[in-house]
């Protein structure tokens, strides 16, 4: 069902206690797309290890990525929309009424 050269990403949330968080949920996004090669558009136009000495340890985990609301959703727009065009990106939320607030 996912043609050649797309990019799927599924979350099964509710399952553990950090996958009913919208914050964390969005770091995870972030965090996925940033690893396979979706850059935040401040990246744009870099490969990923040119800008990985912005992570610690050599490679990004969910704590190098905002906390704030405010500022995740903006970075997760921003990075959908410099996402290559030759590129589909499938993203599958499932049981989105399992999110809480925090």
């Amino acid at each position: 069902w996912s043609p050649p050269n797309s990019f799927n990403v599924f979350r099964f949330l509710g399952t553990t206690t950090g996958s009913t968080s919208v914050r964390m949920l969005l770091r995870s996004l972030l965090l996925q797309l940033h690893r396979c090669g979706f850059e935040h558009a401040s990246n744009a136009g870099k490969h990923i290890a040119d800008v990985s000495d912005n992570f610690k340890d050599g490679g990004p985990d969910c704590a190098d990525f905002p906390d704030d609301m405010n500022k995740l959703v903006p970075m997760l727009a921003e990075t959908l929309q410099a996402a290559p065009v030759n590129r589909r990106l499938n993203i599958v939320l499932d049981s989105l009424d399992q999110l809480s607030d925090e």
